[in-house]
């Protein structure tokens, strides 16, 4: 077999400005592909002012799978720039590297360009009041310097007050605090009672909380924790956020991880592309257990008809090689439309 072609790298930053969304998604996606080689093109692109915003957003995500900490630079400079949307899709990117538990040092850069934007008052009010709203969920300690800074700002001032007592709610006050009780069902049915209401970053840092909890104990202890686990990945699922999704992916490909019903349900919500690996190796593995299997399965066509593959889709290509047992999968599956 020949081998595959090298990506036409600038072709497909070119495609980045496509109106068609499939299409963009297609050149993101072979983009992040290429690796190395794309970073500069696709830094150039973002970079220039006369590019349509839909591109440059499209090339900031995927600097993000490319090379993390130049996409948080790179994010930090467009924050200051004359077009809304753009600004804050760098600001929502900011916030996002703050709160990913698997790169502190990345985390560490986001808070000190976050710290040094919301602090500047040429910048639109609008914006400045997002960046507050991703720095508020921080602990006290981290956020606290910063409103208090605000506080004498003409037009933050307000704002700044009322966000610095500590945030009203259990939820609120576990991920301020960094400190979970020891009791998992206590933390569960708090979820369940307060989810819907506290801020999407809260939730993402109950995750890292609760996961950590998870980790220090074993047996049944542990397991009582994968309760909240789940509940808190579907109603961040709910509320449509993709903040732990990186989180769900693991527990898919985990092995030694149950799979209760709400972290299916999560994975049906929300589930993309990478998480088809995961499922397929737990629907591999599901044995006699035909309720799992099925909702594996499920799960696996839901992702495949929202992601908008087929059965010749590269995707599914490299899965079958890995997975060759998992063939039912996607034998069903329509060929190339």
């Amino acid at each position: 077999m020949p081998p595959s072609p090298r990506p036409d790298v600038p072709a497909l930053v070119a495609a980045l400005a496509s109106p068609d969304a499939v299409a963009r998604d297609s050149a993101s996606a072979r983009l992040i592909v290429a690796g190395e080689r794309a970073v500069g093109p696709v830094r150039t692109l973002i970079a220039d002012d006369s590019s349509v915003p839909a591109a440059r957003i499209a090339g900031l995500q995927v600097l993000w799978d490319l090379h993390r900490h130049q996409a948080i630079d790179v994010a930090s400079q467009l924050v200051p720039g004359p077009d809304d949307a753009l600004a804050l899709e760098a600001v929502d990117l900011l916030g996002q590297a703050l709160i990913d538990p698997s790169d502190a040092s990345g985390g560490d850069r986001a808070l000190e360009h976050l710290t040094r934007l919301v602090l500047d008052d040429r910048i639109p009010l609008a914006r400045r009041r997002a960046m507050m709203a991703r720095l508020g969920p921080l602990p006290a300690r981290l956020r606290q310097p910063v409103f208090e800074a605000l506080g004498a700002d003409a037009a933050l001032g307000a704002d700044a007050h009322g966000t610095s007592p500590a945030p009203l709610g259990l939820l609120a006050r576990w991920s301020d605090e960094e400190r979970l009780p020891a009791t998992p069902d206590l933390v569960a049915d708090t979820i369940a009672d307060e989810g819907d209401e506290v801020a999407i970053t809260t939730l993402a840092r109950l995750v890292v909380l609760i996961r950590g909890r998870e980790k220090q104990n074993s047996g049944s202890e542990r397991e009582a924790w994968r309760r909240p686990l789940g509940l808190v990945h579907e109603t961040l699922a709910r509320r449509g956020s993709l903040l732990a999704l990186y989180d769900l992916r693991e527990t898919l490909e985990d092995r030694d991880q149950h799979l209760s019903a709400p972290l299916l349900a999560a994975a049906m919500a929300i589930g993309d592309a990478s998480c088809l690996d995961g499922l397929a190796t737990r629907w591999t593995h599901a044995g006699e257990d035909v309720w799992l299997r099925d909702q594996l399965e499920r799960i696996f066509r839901a992702i495949v008809v929202r992601e908008r593959l087929h059965r010749r889709s590269a995707a599914l290509t490299r899965l079958l090689k890995r997975h060759t047992a998992a063939a039912s999968l996607v034998a069903t599956l329509p060929r190339k439309s």
